[in-house]
């Protein structure tokens, strides 16, 4: 195990003889285990194809044996692959070159945080020029501030866990000319407001991109404060144009259920009176046949008698919903007409505060 101590872009590397020979085994056991049984299940498909016929094996059941077999030791074989065997020392000169040459993300996926710092993947003194390569240079600056947090935290865990090697990471303050970069377009500066909603200028700020006490920085934060503030009236006044839209809306809703619950009481009411007039009328039928067990007599009245009565009731209830459902939309639309009206004024009165509170910061920025 090597012991490795960077000061700035210097790298004084002690070596020490400490056998690690229980991990070693560790890894290797891993792989023999792998190996072991991935052997074991393609052995186990084959045999079930050299033996299906003398065990009566039907074609369905040695498909499933089979492809379960072969499938389960395709894995296996391919995890062998994975089991990464740091104390072996041709296999961990192998993982340092590969991250001396790749991006971080690609040893990120391969070894883990952990593993890096723990091994040197890269080595301490490769590893400011790859974590720029990988995060300054292939990314924005929200994207670099993000792992610049990730790595932090990463490095914070393993030296609080005994790691002792130590390694640079570079400091966002190298990202102020990207940043710079970042907020011109077509070779004038980004709005203001467009700058505070793509950036946390506080933390650009403790990151040193933004110099404290800089004009450019006092303007991104009065752009800040007023675009809070407009955002915040604009939600405020279309909250208050909902509110008045429900208000308004809501005894024409209540007079629409009220409509609706009348036409069902109705409705019940004649069917009750209609099914008692029903059934008077089916006795007298029958009693005039003089045959009180005649099903064909009795589904005839029901069917002409039934049928004449409530298409009748169903024809009235619809007609006064649709009166009633025809007033409700007719006076629902014109407050829905004038709230959009209000809304659109919100949002203009919106705008014009936006152009004001980018010019200002122009002018200061």
């Amino acid at each position: 195990m090597s012991t490795v101590q960077l000061d700035g872009a210097q790298a004084l590397v002690s070596l020490h003889t400490v056998s690690q020979s229980s991990n070693w085994v560790s890894a290797k056991t891993q792989k023999f285990a792998l190996g072991f049984f991935a052997t074991l299940a393609v052995a186990t498909g084959i045999a079930a194809i050299v033996f299906s016929a003398s065990l009566a094996l039907t074609p369905f059941f040695i498909a499933l044996i089979t492809g379960t077999a072969f499938t389960l030791g395709g894995g296996l074989a391919w995890e062998i692959t994975r089991v990464k065997d740091y104390d072996n020392p041709t296999e961990l000169a192998s993982y340092r070159q590969q991250a001396a040459m790749k991006h971080l993300e690609f040893s990120i996926q391969e070894h883990g945080w952990d593993n890096m710092f723990k091994y040197g993947i890269p080595m301490p003194e490769v590893f400011p020029e790859r974590y720029r390569y990988s995060f300054h240079q292939r990314g924005t600056v929200n994207f670099a501030l993000e792992k610049y947090v990730e790595v932090q935290r990463a490095y914070q865990s393993y030296r609080d866990n005994g790691g002792t090697i130590s390694y640079v990471i570079p400091h966002p303050r190298e990202l102020c000319e990207k940043w710079n970069q970042e907020i011109m377009f077509s070779g004038e500066l980004m709005l203001g407001t467009q700058i505070v909603s793509t950036y946390n200028i506080e933390q650009l700020a403790s990151y040193e991109i933004l110099p404290l006490g800089s004009r450019r920085l006092q303007a991104l934060r009065d752009c800040q404060r007023e675009f809070s503030l407009a955002k915040q009236g604009k939600a405020t006044r279309l909250r208050a144009i909902d509110s008045m839209l429900n208000e308004q809306c809501e005894p024409h809703r209540q007079a629409l259920e009220c409509a609706r619950k009348a036409v069902a009481i109705a409705q019940d009411a004649e069917a009750d009176r209609d099914w008692e007039a029903f059934k008077r009328r089916t006795e007298h039928h029958v009693d005039l046949n003089r045959n009180p067990n005649d099903p064909i007599a009795r589904a005839r009245v029901s069917r002409d008698y039934w049928e004449q009565h409530f298409a009748r009731g169903r024809t009235q209830g619809s007609a006064v919903l649709a009166e009633a459902q025809a007033v409700y939309d007719r006076n629902v639309k014109t407050f829905k007409e004038a709230a959009e009206q209000q809304r659109k004024q919100v949002e203009t009165d919106f705008q014009e505060r936006v152009v004001q509170i980018n010019d200002t910061f122009r002018r200061n920025a």
